[in-house]
């Protein structure tokens, strides 16, 4: 009987495998677990009882946290919500097919991506400040194995929105060239590492582009982009339709505010927030942005609820880090954890590709996170 249930759970195991990763978007909106404990994810700790397993060796391939669940690592239901991501390499065709909107049109000539560290693309690779540099292994183990600034193993929220449109990662506009002729018509990435939305405090170190700035920059490559359409009107076409998305609040909440929090109080700072973000999108707008994202407050230290997306780390970093200064980098040329998607976090301060891909995949369609209309709803409008 034992060993015919051992078989059962495996091969259901299997079989849940195998579906996962051909059907990658929700089938369920929930949940819901009931039984003893082969499926008790850590209920036993919180009642009066000697059946208890919240001491090791239990949990010790549950990223060695100890949950209370009575196995090394997940149980049956743990592995029903496991989130895979799509290769590196993928068609949009693929893609589309990977998240079931094979049937959606996706009609968006350009990406245009602002902000922080968590949509750097390798802007700060050019401004010349070693502290927030992430030209190096680890970072893009898993971006075809080579290190291009992004602050993660692989790809950005803004890299899987463009695979998904069918675009190719926007540049970073620090790497174009002066000498370039012609500036790309699929869009550019302006986002750098530790910026944020203040004016007057918005980044780091003077090198690097605040969020105003950024904003600056596409204006200039709008002058330079204008000539290669046929009149104003085309362009104006172009850029009504294209995609702007912005994230650029992290450094604002995190870094800056630990600066500044003796100095203004809570509500009188997120109104400086509001007053300049607004000032930064007024000028999108009037340069001729009409599809713009805005991403709220990303994750900020501990995501305990997220154990239940299939991570088992939602604390610790992935890779070795340096534990020093403000940028927290990973440890140059030291291998990370193996099983990176089971990690929230990369590096102390930045998300995994795995979480990248759900935050990609919740603004698809999840009206809960993104309002009032979700990003589907957005392109097509």
């Amino acid at each position: 009987m034992r060993s015919n249930l051992i078989s059962s759970n495996v091969f259901l195991v299997a079989f849940l495998h195998i579906f996962l990763l051909i059907h990658s978007k929700p089938l369920v909106p929930a949940l819901y677990v009931f039984g003893d404990s082969l499926f008790d994810s850590g209920n036993n700790n919180l009642l009066p009882t000697v059946a208890k397993a919240n001491y090791p060796p239990y949990g010790l391939n549950f990223g060695e946290h100890l949950t209370g669940t009575f196995t090394n690592g997940r149980t049956l239901p743990d592995f029903i919500d496991v989130v895979t991501v799509p290769p590196f390499i993928i068609s949009k065709k693929s893609i589309l097919k990977y998240l079931s909107l094979e049937n959606i049109n996706f009609d968006v000539p350009a990406l245009y991506v602002f902000g922080d560290s968590y949509v750097d693309a390798g802007n700060n690779n050019y401004v010349h400040v070693p502290q927030i540099e992430r030209n190096y292994t680890p970072y893009g183990i898993d971006f075809g194995g080579k290190p291009t600034g992004r602050y993660t193993n692989g790809r950005t929220v803004a890299d899987f929105i463009a695979q998904i449109v069918g675009l190719p990662f926007p540049p970073p506009v620090l790497s174009l060239s002066k000498g370039d002729k012609r500036i790309p018509q699929t869009g550019i990435n302006y986002a750098c590492g530790f910026t944020g939305i203040l004016e007057k405090f918005g980044k780091l170190f003077e090198r690097m582009p605040s969020l105003k700035e950024q904003v600056d920059l596409f204006e200039s490559t709008t002058k330079g982009l204008q000539s290669q359409f046929q009149s104003k009107e085309s362009f104006s076409r172009y850029l009504s339709k294209s995609l702007f998305f912005i994230n650029s609040v992290a450094y604002d909440l995190d870094i800056e505010w630990d600066g500044l929090r003796y100095f203004y109080d809570e509500n009188y700072y997120t109104q400086l927030l509001i007053k300049d973000l607004s000032k930064h999108l007024q000028r999108l707008y009037q340069l001729g942005a009409r599809k713009i994202v805005v991403n709220n407050a990303s994750p900020i230290g501990c995501q305990p609820h997220l154990i239940s997306g299939g991570f088992t780390d939602v604390r610790s970093s992935c890779c070795t880090e340096i534990d020093k200064g403000l940028t927290k980098p990973c440890l140059a040329n030291v291998a990370p954890c193996k099983d990176r998607s089971s990690h929230v976090f990369f590096d102390p301060m930045h998300p995994s590709e795995s979480m990248h891909f759900i935050w990609a995949r919740r603004l698809l369609k999840d009206s809960s996170v993104s309002s009032p209309i979700n990003l589907i709803q957005l392109i097509q409008s």
